[in-house]
């Protein structure tokens, strides 16, 4: 049996077209129902939702409604979490967070020179 986890889902949209008015759709899709937009605005959609799919397959089924020039960001979520001025994400997780603590992937170089 796969366990649901908890997921954040960034969308930072280029330009809007009407191809990312099928995200609403997808997160529904995706998530049985169970997801909640934290930020809609048409240059950027940040959702969280809970699904039995991984980040990468999340990733790529919000592609689908994304320009190729977006960028998607895709991040399992933990039990440590806060929120200001956000008091419906603080709602939701807490009602709705599913995600167990897991521990730290192996730490690798980082190859951007920005750190």
């Amino acid at each position: 049996m796969i366990k649901k986890a908890t997921y954040l889902v960034s969308i930072f949209i280029g330009e809007p077209t009407e191809q990312h008015a099928k995200i609403k759709d997808i997160a529904a899709q995706v998530s049985g129902g169970e997801y909640e937009f934290l930020h809609l605005h048409r240059m950027g959609v940040f959702l969280v939702l809970n699904t039995n799919r991984d980040a990468g397959q999340l990733a790529k089924s919000f592609s689908q409604a994304t320009a190729p020039d977006d960028r998607i960001f895709v991040c399992e979520l933990g039990q440590d979490f806060h929120a200001l001025g956000l008091s419906k994400a603080t709602y939701w997780l807490s009602n709705h967070l599913v995600t167990k603590p897991q521990t730290l992937s192996a730490r690798q170089g980082n190859p951007f020179t920005d750190a």
